[in-house]
C-alpha cells in the first residue's frame, strides 16, 4: 500500500494499524507509526524533553497527545473548548518501542481551510540521521488527503528552533505572520497543499 509519498507499507508489532510506512533513516530501517497506547508513554516523555516550557496544562504537548487517542464525547468536547477540530499524532519508533521522533496534524474550528503541523520533534540523542525531514515529508503527504488546502504551523525565533525553521523553509513553508511576545516572537508559516 502506499502512503502518498511512494514508501512501502510495513505493519508494527502490537499495532492496531496493519500497516505502518517504512524509511530508511541512517542505515537502520525505522517506520513511522499511528501513536497507540503502547507508544504514548514513550512519545510524551520525548516531547517533554524537547518541548520543555511553562503553561497550562491543556497547553502542553503530552495532554494533546493523550486526548488525541480518546475517540469520546468528552475527548471531542475538550478539543471543541479548545477551538480545535481533531488531532492525529505519528511517532518514529526504534525495534523496541523507543520513541524517537513525533509528528501529528490537527484543525481548529475557526480555520477550515488549513490543517496545522502539531507536536513535531525529534530525539535529541537521534538529529542528524534525517528522521524529522521524513516526519514533515510525511505531515505534508498526510494533509494533502484531508481536503484542506494549506498545512501551517508556527514556531519560535529562538536558536533552539534555527534547524527546523531551515526543514520548514526548504520545504517550500513561507512566513506569513510574526507574532511579538515578551521574550521572543512566534513565527507562522504556510504551505498550500495539493490534494493527492
Amino acid at each position: 500500500m502506499d502512503n502518498g509519498v511512494g514508501h512501502r507499507q510495513q505493519g508494527y508489532p502490537g499495532s492496531r494499524q496493519p500497516h505502518s510506512p517504512t524509511y530508511r533513516v541512517s542505515t537502520i530501517m525505522l517506520a513511522i507509526y499511528p501513536l497507540s497506547p503502547a507508544t504514548l508513554g514513550s512519545a510524551i516523555d520525548l516531547t517533554k524533553r524537547v518541548f520543555d516550557r511553562p503553561g497550562f496544562w491543556w497547553e502542553q504537548p503530552g495532554f494533546v497527545l493523550w486526548l488525541s487517542l480518546r475517540r469520546n464525547f468528552v475527548a471531542r468536547s475538550i478539543f471543541r473548548l479548545l477551538g480545535m477540530g481533531e488531532a492525529r499524532y505519528w511517532v518514529v519508533a526504534d525495534e523496541t518501542g523507543l520513541v524517537l521522533g513525533v509528528t501529528g496534524l490537527y484543525t481548529y474550528l475557526n480555520d477550515p481551510d488549513a490543517c496545522w503541523l502539531g507536536w513535531t520533534c525529534v530525539d535529541p540523542e537521534a538529529r542528524s540521521r534525517r528522521i524529522g525531514s521524513q516526519l514533515v515529508d510525511f505531515a505534508i503527504a498526510q494533509s494533502q488527503s484531508t481536503g484542506r488546502s494549506y498545512l501551517r504551523l508556527y514556531t519560535w525565533d529562538g536558536e533552539e528552533a534555527a534547524v527546523a525553521r531551515h526543514l520548514y523553509q526548504r520545504r517550500g513553508f513561507q512566513l506569513t505572520r510574526t507574532e511579538k511576545l515578551e521574550s521572543y516572537s512566534l513565527l507562522y508559516y504556510e504551505l498550500p497543499v495539493q490534494q493527492g
